[in-house]
């Protein structure tokens, strides 16, 4: 059954793995491992409900086949599904640990669900076992982060980088907590550290730009943003220039540049707003927002 699922992946024949194994688990239900295969090849054709329901097949069939409870933890995050994630992981937790791992994960659904206390104690649960688990530290960062205990936060991100030098996502954090302190060169190192770390992902440096603009740091932000464009593509990116263009009183390029935005992803346009609140009761733009809105 394992080989047989490594084929469909290497032939990516998804859909003739589905009917495959429903005819298979009709000649016997109780295949777990039929019912797991099952459960990937809904994943891969997106059909996440059916995935989920397959799975959980599986390892009620076979209560040890812990990968099963994973993946369709997995697939309940997919879907933003976390209170169905949660408990699966909770199961798993019980059945298989006390696992540093499983506790992380309880803990970001806790996150998702807004139930940041709890987490927290999933999260020192987590550490306590492993402290050299540094998704743990980055979530009990980000837990400190949302309840505005910035030295908290910045002492979490701190051990956690520390630990592993390579995730963008921790010197964002890093940097955003430095932010909410008025450290602003420390917060300006960490958001050079997260688009160096991750240059691919518009995101980091879209916040980086961000925080430049709202510090009036025009000049800079078009630099950063020249050097986002050497690396990455993306509307959120456009937006940012179109900002900076209406801030720097060059109101045609920031019409040309919305207009681009607008057609490579009418949904992040919010950007704007944030950057600039003014914007809101600028006509010609509202109208042009507008018009992009109708054709959506």
């Amino acid at each position: 059954m394992e080989r047989v699922w490594i084929s469909a992946e290497l032939s990516r024949r998804y859909e003739d793995s589905v009917e495959l194994h429903k005819s298979i688990i009709d000649q016997d239900p109780y295949n777990y491992q039929a019912w797991y295969n099952l459960g990937h090849g809904y994943n891969c054709t997106w059909e996440y409900e059916k995935a989920i329901e397959a799975l959980e097949y599986s390892y009620i069939i076979n209560p040890d086949f812990e990968s099963a409870y994973l993946d369709c933890a997995d697939t309940c995050l997919q879907i933003r599904d976390y209170q169905k994630a949660l408990d699966i992981y909770i199961e798993a937790n019980n059945r298989f640990g006390p696992n540093d791992e499983l506790m992380v994960s309880i803990a970001h659904c806790y996150i998702f669900l807004k139930k940041i206390g709890i987490a927290k104690q999933w999260l020192l649960k987590a550490i306590k076992l492993d402290a050299y688990n540094d998704e743990a530290l980055f979530l009990l960062g980000e837990c400190y982060s949302i309840e505005k205990v910035w030295y908290n936060a910045i002492n979490a991100y701190h051990k956690a980088i520390q630990i592993e030098n390579r995730r963008e996502e921790y010197y964002l954090g890093l940097a955003k907590a430095f932010c909410a302190v008025e450290d602003y060169k420390k917060a300006i190192y960490n958001f050079q550290m997260a688009t160096e770390t991750g240059p691919e992902d518009t995101l980091y440096w879209k916040e980086y730009i961000c925080f430049l603009v709202k510090m009036a740091l025009y000049d800079d932000a078009i630099q950063v943003l020249e050097e986002a464009e050497d690396h990455t593509y993306g509307a959120d990116l456009i937006y940012c220039k179109a900002v900076i263009s209406y801030l720097l009183k060059d109101k045609e390029e920031c019409m040309v540049l919305l207009e681009e935005a607008l057609l490579e992803n009418y949904e992040q346009h919010t950007i704007i707003f944030d950057l600039a609140p003014e914007l809101k009761i600028d006509k010609e733009i509202i109208s042009m927002i507008k018009y992009f809105a109708d054709s959506e």
